[in-house]
Formats: structure tokens, sequence, C-alpha cells
């Protein structure tokens, strides 16, 4: 993901380069060539190409912090869910706003637009169309908005949903196993997680689902200092 970020940022980045290249190669005398480059010209200066873009990049900006995180060696998967919830919440908050959101997303495919040479404007409508979007709109802006930013918006949040904070209850109990500091817990939050956890596991477990709480009460015992060397109390300030 971190390198079809950077690829969807350099090709933004060159993209009128790449489209005067494309009109240079399909003068060209070599006919296949020169109609390839006249296809992929005609491809990159669709209205709902360019806006598809400029949502892309937006979204994998947010994406690539969660990408970097996850090709880590050291990965804290606990620290991927919460980072993919902060995206999550900033994707829905877009996907709320979407009416003031997206006429920022609009006014720069204008430009893009504009150097490029051709219009934004939305597809003729039919009464019915299943190869792309037939959304009913009034403006260039609501159809655009409505036929490809809200669902590209809504796919990426439920693709987050469902990869990373649907299974956040289970890596929470995971890591709750060896508790960071022994001497404050369990507590009840973490006692629920090892619950999940014992639940979606339970045909793994040789004890019953009731012993996990005992157990973990005396496996956090354990993990105290002064339960491993009992010689220190002597030392201790109490």
């Amino acid at each position: 993901m971190v390198d079809r970020h950077e690829s969807v940022s350099v090709f933004s980045s060159l993209q009128d380069a790449v489209v005067e290249a494309l009109a240079e190669i399909s003068s060209w005398p070599e006919k296949e060539t020169s109609s390839r480059a006249v296809q992929l010209q005609s491809a990159l200066r669709q209205s709902e190409f360019c806006i598809a873009r400029l949502v892309f990049k937006k979204v994998f900006d947010y994406n690539v912090v969660l990408c970097k995180i996850s090709q880590r060696r050291s990965i804290d998967l606990y620290e991927a869910v919460n980072t993919a919830e902060d995206i999550i919440s900033e994707m829905k908050s877009l996907r709320q706003n979407a009416e003031c959101e997206f006429h920022e997303f609009l006014f720069s495919a204008q430009e893009t637009a504009q150097n490029q040479g051709f219009c934004l404007d939305m597809p003729r409508l039919t009464p019915r169309q299943i190869n792309r979007c037939n959304v009913a709109a009034a403006t260039n802006e609501e159809y655009f908005r409505v036929g490809i930013f809200i669902p590209l918006l809504d796919s990426f949040i439920a693709n987050l949903e469902s990869r990373f904070t649907a299974d956040k209850s289970i890596i929470g109990g995971l890591r709750y196993l060896i508790p960071a500091d022994p001497t404050v817990g369990p507590t009840t939050k973490q006692i629920q997680s090892i619950k999940v956890l014992g639940e979606f596991y339970k045909e793994d477990l040789t004890k019953l689902l009731e012993e996990l709480v005992p157990e973990l009460r005396l496996w956090y015992k354990k993990q105290q200092p002064f339960a491993f060397f009992p010689f220190l109390q002597r030392f201790s300030p109490d």
C-alpha cells in the first residue's frame, strides 16, 4: 500500500506532463503505439477518472501512516488498530461533511481539467445503466459527489472496519495477557477483554471459561516484581 501511495502521489504531480507526452506519442506514424497513446490520453481526460484520482490521493495520504505501522518488524497490532480507528474517524468526518469537503476536490479537479484542455461534465444518463454510475443529479458537483466521492469513502471505511476494528476486542485480550503494569490490574476492562478472548478461543481451551479470570488474577500476581524475588520485600519502603 505504501508503494501505491507513492505511485498515486508521483502520478498526480506528473499528470500534466504525462498527458502532454501521450499527445506527442499519438502523432507518431507507428499506428499501434499512437493508437494506444490516444486511448490512454482519452482515459486520463475522463471526468470520473479525474475526480477518483483526487479522492484516492486524499485517502492514501491518511492510510500511508497505517501502512508504515503494519510493515514494521516489531509491529504493535493494538497501535495499528487504534490508528485505523483514527483514520476511520477522519474519513467519517469527510463523509458527514461531504457537501462542503467535496467542493474543494471539485475545484482541484476543475484546475486539472483546464490545464489538460477538457471540461468536467457528468455523462449522459440513461434509464438503465450497468457499466457506470447512473446517479440522477441536477449539477455536475452533485453527480460526482454522490456517484464517486461518497461511494469511495464508504468502501474505504467499510474495508478498514472489517480488517481492523472488528477484532479489536480479541487483540485487546491478547495484549492484556502480558500486563504493562501488573500492580494495577487486572482492571474491569482487562477482565472483559480476556473473557471475549476466551470465548473466541473456547474450542482450543482445556479449561472452563469460568477459570480464566481467577487464573488471570494469579498470573498478574506472578508478574509483580516481589512475587519473583520475595527477599526484595525487606527493602520495600512499606
